[in-house]
Protein backbone atom coordinates (compact mmCIF):
# COMPACT_ATOMS: atom_id res chain seq x y z
CA UNK A 1 0.00 0.00 0.00
CA UNK A 2 2.85 2.57 0.45
CA UNK A 3 4.77 1.36 -2.50
CA UNK A 4 1.97 2.27 -4.26
CA UNK A 5 1.43 5.14 -2.99
CA UNK A 6 4.45 6.77 -3.54
CA UNK A 7 4.83 5.36 -7.11
CA UNK A 8 1.04 7.43 -7.44
CA UNK A 9 2.78 10.84 -5.86
CA UNK A 10 6.03 10.69 -7.89
CA UNK A 11 4.05 10.68 -10.93
CA UNK A 12 2.09 13.28 -10.17
CA UNK A 13 4.73 15.33 -9.20
CA UNK A 14 6.81 14.47 -12.44
CA UNK A 15 4.92 17.48 -14.14
CA UNK A 16 5.81 20.14 -11.46
CA UNK A 17 9.56 18.92 -11.59
CA UNK A 18 9.59 19.57 -15.17
CA UNK A 19 7.40 22.15 -16.36
CA UNK A 20 6.95 24.64 -13.44
CA UNK A 21 10.17 27.25 -13.71
CA UNK A 22 13.20 27.29 -11.29
CA UNK A 23 13.33 30.25 -8.90
CA UNK A 24 16.39 31.05 -7.03
CA UNK A 25 15.30 31.93 -3.55
CA UNK A 26 16.18 35.83 -2.36
CA UNK A 27 18.79 35.60 0.26
CA UNK A 28 18.22 38.17 3.19
CA UNK A 29 20.29 39.25 5.75
CA UNK A 30 19.54 38.46 9.30
CA UNK A 31 21.25 37.71 12.40
CA UNK A 32 17.51 36.43 13.92
CA UNK A 33 17.13 32.85 14.21
CA UNK A 34 14.95 30.32 11.58
CA UNK A 35 12.59 29.76 14.14
CA UNK A 36 12.11 33.48 14.98
CA UNK A 37 11.55 34.66 11.46
CA UNK A 38 9.14 31.69 10.19
CA UNK A 39 7.35 32.87 13.53
CA UNK A 40 7.39 36.15 12.57
CA UNK A 41 6.35 35.72 8.87
CA UNK A 42 3.66 33.55 10.21
CA UNK A 43 1.88 36.70 11.97
CA UNK A 44 3.19 39.34 9.43
CA UNK A 45 1.01 37.04 7.18
CA UNK A 46 -2.22 36.89 9.09
CA UNK A 47 -1.89 40.66 9.45
CA UNK A 48 -1.74 40.64 5.60
CA UNK A 49 -4.33 38.30 5.11
CA UNK A 50 -7.23 40.14 7.36
CA UNK A 51 -6.46 43.10 5.54
CA UNK A 52 -8.85 41.28 2.37
CA UNK A 53 -12.11 40.38 3.77
CA UNK A 54 -13.47 38.02 1.17
CA UNK A 55 -9.80 36.00 1.33
CA UNK A 56 -10.12 35.79 5.03
CA UNK A 57 -13.79 34.66 5.22
CA UNK A 58 -12.56 32.11 2.35
CA UNK A 59 -9.99 30.55 4.39
CA UNK A 60 -12.53 30.34 8.08
CA UNK A 61 -14.79 28.83 5.68
CA UNK A 62 -11.57 26.48 3.97
CA UNK A 63 -10.24 25.59 7.41
CA UNK A 64 -13.69 24.01 8.97
CA UNK A 65 -15.01 22.23 6.10
CA UNK A 66 -11.84 20.75 4.97
CA UNK A 67 -11.27 19.59 8.76
CA UNK A 68 -15.05 18.05 8.22
CA UNK A 69 -13.61 16.80 4.85
CA UNK A 70 -10.46 14.73 6.33
CA UNK A 71 -12.10 13.38 9.21
CA UNK A 72 -14.25 11.34 7.12
CA UNK A 73 -11.14 10.37 5.06
CA UNK A 74 -9.34 9.21 8.05
CA UNK A 75 -11.35 7.61 10.01
CA UNK A 76 -13.07 5.99 6.90
CA UNK A 77 -11.37 2.62 7.29
CA UNK A 78 -12.20 2.47 10.84
CA UNK A 79 -15.98 2.74 10.83
CA UNK A 80 -15.34 0.47 7.24
CA UNK A 81 -13.28 -2.13 9.62
CA UNK A 82 -15.14 -1.63 13.35
CA UNK A 83 -18.80 -0.97 12.12
CA UNK A 84 -19.40 -3.05 8.86
CA UNK A 85 -16.83 -5.79 9.46
CA UNK A 86 -15.17 -5.04 5.90
CA UNK A 87 -11.89 -6.83 5.07
CA UNK A 88 -8.39 -5.23 4.60
CA UNK A 89 -8.81 -6.38 1.00
CA UNK A 90 -12.12 -4.91 0.50
CA UNK A 91 -11.12 -1.44 2.10
CA UNK A 92 -8.32 -1.16 -0.14
CA UNK A 93 -10.45 -2.10 -3.24
CA UNK A 94 -13.06 0.31 -2.31
CA UNK A 95 -10.58 3.42 -1.75
CA UNK A 96 -8.64 2.31 -5.03
CA UNK A 97 -12.16 2.65 -6.42
CA UNK A 98 -12.44 5.94 -4.87
CA UNK A 99 -9.10 7.52 -5.75
CA UNK A 100 -9.99 6.58 -9.40
CA UNK A 101 -13.38 8.21 -9.47
CA UNK A 102 -12.11 11.14 -7.92
CA UNK A 103 -9.82 11.99 -10.36
CA UNK A 104 -12.48 11.68 -13.09
CA UNK A 105 -14.67 13.97 -10.87
CA UNK A 106 -11.67 16.83 -10.49
CA UNK A 107 -11.52 17.09 -14.30
CA UNK A 108 -15.23 17.02 -14.44
CA UNK A 109 -15.53 19.62 -11.72
CA UNK A 110 -12.83 21.56 -13.58
CA UNK A 111 -14.44 22.27 -16.55
CA UNK A 112 -17.47 22.94 -14.40
CA UNK A 113 -15.84 25.86 -12.57
CA UNK A 114 -14.49 27.06 -15.82
CA UNK A 115 -17.33 27.75 -16.64
CA UNK A 116 -19.60 28.12 -13.38
CA UNK A 117 -17.07 29.49 -10.95
CA UNK A 118 -15.05 27.83 -8.02
CA UNK A 119 -17.77 28.49 -5.69
CA UNK A 120 -20.28 26.94 -7.53
CA UNK A 121 -18.51 23.77 -7.60
CA UNK A 122 -17.69 23.70 -3.80
CA UNK A 123 -21.17 24.61 -2.43
CA UNK A 124 -22.39 21.98 -4.67
CA UNK A 125 -19.68 19.50 -3.90
CA UNK A 126 -20.08 20.34 0.11
CA UNK A 127 -24.02 19.48 -0.48
CA UNK A 128 -23.29 15.81 -1.57
CA UNK A 129 -20.80 15.90 1.35
CA UNK A 130 -23.40 16.00 3.89
CA UNK A 131 -25.83 13.75 1.93
CA UNK A 132 -23.01 11.35 2.12
CA UNK A 133 -22.25 11.89 5.49
CA UNK A 134 -25.95 11.37 6.19
CA UNK A 135 -26.24 8.23 4.43
CA UNK A 136 -23.18 6.80 6.46
CA UNK A 137 -25.12 6.36 9.56
CA UNK A 138 -27.44 3.98 7.81
CA UNK A 139 -24.99 1.61 5.19
CA UNK A 140 -25.34 -1.75 6.38
CA UNK A 141 -23.19 -3.69 3.90
CA UNK A 142 -19.48 -3.37 2.65
CA UNK A 143 -21.30 -2.48 -0.78
CA UNK A 144 -23.20 0.03 -0.04
CA UNK A 145 -20.37 1.67 1.87
CA UNK A 146 -18.34 1.41 -1.33
CA UNK A 147 -21.03 3.28 -3.14
CA UNK A 148 -21.10 6.05 -0.84
CA UNK A 149 -17.63 6.22 -0.97
CA UNK A 150 -17.83 6.23 -5.05
CA UNK A 151 -20.59 8.98 -4.45
CA UNK A 152 -17.83 10.93 -1.93
CA UNK A 153 -15.13 10.34 -4.75
CA UNK A 154 -16.99 11.93 -7.62
CA UNK A 155 -16.41 15.63 -4.87
CA UNK A 156 -13.38 15.08 -3.25
CA UNK A 157 -11.40 16.31 -6.25
CA UNK A 158 -13.83 18.81 -7.15
CA UNK A 159 -14.23 20.79 -3.66
CA UNK A 160 -10.24 20.85 -3.01
CA UNK A 161 -9.25 21.72 -6.59
CA UNK A 162 -11.98 24.09 -6.94
CA UNK A 163 -11.05 25.83 -3.10
CA UNK A 164 -7.50 26.03 -4.12
CA UNK A 165 -8.06 27.63 -7.23
CA UNK A 166 -10.65 30.27 -5.81
CA UNK A 167 -7.54 30.88 -3.06
CA UNK A 168 -5.31 31.78 -5.83
CA UNK A 169 -8.22 34.18 -7.02
CA UNK A 170 -8.96 36.03 -3.98
CA UNK A 171 -4.88 36.38 -2.85
CA UNK A 172 -3.13 39.31 -4.24
CA UNK A 173 -0.20 38.51 -6.43
CA UNK A 174 1.67 40.37 -4.01
CA UNK A 175 0.63 37.68 -1.27
CA UNK A 176 -0.01 34.64 -2.87
CA UNK A 177 3.09 32.84 -1.67
CA UNK A 178 2.08 34.12 1.82
CA UNK A 179 -1.45 33.10 1.54
CA UNK A 180 -0.72 29.48 0.57
CA UNK A 181 1.46 29.07 3.49
CA UNK A 182 -0.71 29.93 5.88
CA UNK A 183 -3.52 27.97 4.00
CA UNK A 184 -1.33 24.65 4.16
CA UNK A 185 -0.34 25.28 7.21
CA UNK A 186 -3.23 26.06 8.68
CA UNK A 187 -5.48 23.46 7.81
CA UNK A 188 -2.85 20.68 9.49
CA UNK A 189 -2.55 23.02 12.12
CA UNK A 190 -6.89 22.44 13.39
CA UNK A 191 -7.34 19.23 11.66
CA UNK A 192 -6.93 17.51 15.22
CA UNK A 193 -10.73 18.87 16.01
CA UNK A 194 -12.90 16.95 13.76
CA UNK A 195 -11.37 13.30 15.06
CA UNK A 196 -11.43 14.48 18.86
CA UNK A 197 -15.24 15.26 17.90
CA UNK A 198 -16.03 12.27 16.38
CA UNK A 199 -14.11 10.24 19.35
CA UNK A 200 -16.27 12.07 21.41
CA UNK A 201 -19.87 11.32 20.09
CA UNK A 202 -18.81 7.29 19.18
CA UNK A 203 -17.91 7.26 22.48
CA UNK A 204 -21.46 8.39 23.93
CA UNK A 205 -23.84 7.31 20.93
CA UNK A 206 -21.97 4.56 19.25
CA UNK A 207 -19.39 4.74 16.48
CA UNK A 208 -22.02 4.21 14.38
CA UNK A 209 -23.34 7.87 15.00
CA UNK A 210 -19.85 9.08 15.16
CA UNK A 211 -20.19 10.45 11.49
CA UNK A 212 -22.53 12.66 12.50
CA UNK A 213 -19.73 14.97 14.56
CA UNK A 214 -18.48 15.81 10.73
CA UNK A 215 -21.67 17.49 9.81
CA UNK A 216 -21.04 20.80 11.47
CA UNK A 217 -17.82 21.17 9.71
CA UNK A 218 -19.70 20.67 6.64
CA UNK A 219 -23.02 22.99 7.32
CA UNK A 220 -20.33 25.87 8.72
CA UNK A 221 -18.30 25.87 6.14
CA UNK A 222 -20.70 25.65 3.50
CA UNK A 223 -22.86 28.73 5.38
CA UNK A 224 -19.80 30.79 5.21
CA UNK A 225 -18.71 29.73 1.79
CA UNK A 226 -22.24 31.33 0.70
CA UNK A 227 -20.83 34.45 1.89
CA UNK A 228 -17.83 34.84 -0.25
CA UNK A 229 -17.72 37.08 -3.08
CA UNK A 230 -15.76 35.11 -6.17
CA UNK A 231 -14.44 37.50 -8.49
CA UNK A 232 -15.34 38.11 -11.37
CA UNK A 233 -13.48 36.62 -14.53
CA UNK A 234 -11.72 39.05 -16.77
CA UNK A 235 -13.11 39.20 -20.50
Amino acid sequence: GLACAGVWWLVFSLPAFVLLPRVKPVAVATKASLLSQSVGRLVKTFKNIRQYKMLFLFLIAFLIYNNGIDTVINLSPAFGEDVLNMKPGELITMFLIVQFVAFGGAITFGYIADRFGNKVVIVSNLLVWCAAVLGVAFVQTGMQFTVLGVLIGLVLGGVQSSSRALMARLAPKEIHNEAFGFFSLSGKAISIFGPLLFAAVATGLGPRYGVFAVLPFLVVGLVLILMVKEPRRAG
